[in-house]
């Protein structure tokens, strides 16, 4: 499981001549992840998707005494890996 932004901004971001941008409100989201449960690491776009990006926000009123969905709750975190890790 990889959290990634409902929404962000590059107000105060900048921009370098490579075309590198370090925005403070809109962090960039890896492009290879590693499961923390097995240390595998591996392009964040070939992760099976179990939920969308809506599905972890609790509306009042609309959602909030629904069940998780099972994949949910059992999909392992994802992190960016360290140096070794992409050695690896």
């Amino acid at each position: 499981m990889y959290f990634t932004f409902l929404s962000g901004n590059t107000f105060g971001a900048k921009y370098y001549t490579d075309g590198r941008r370090v925005a403070p409100s809109l962090p960039e989201v890896p492009e290879v992840v590693a499961c923390l449960g097995c240390e595998a690491a591996f392009w964040r776009d070939q992760a099976e998707e179990v939920a969308g990006p809506w599905s972890r926000m609790r509306f009042p009123g609309i959602n909030d005494g629904e069940e998780r969905d099972p994949a949910i709750a059992s999909a392992k975190p994802l992190k960016e890996p360290d140096e070794a890790g992409y050695f690896k």
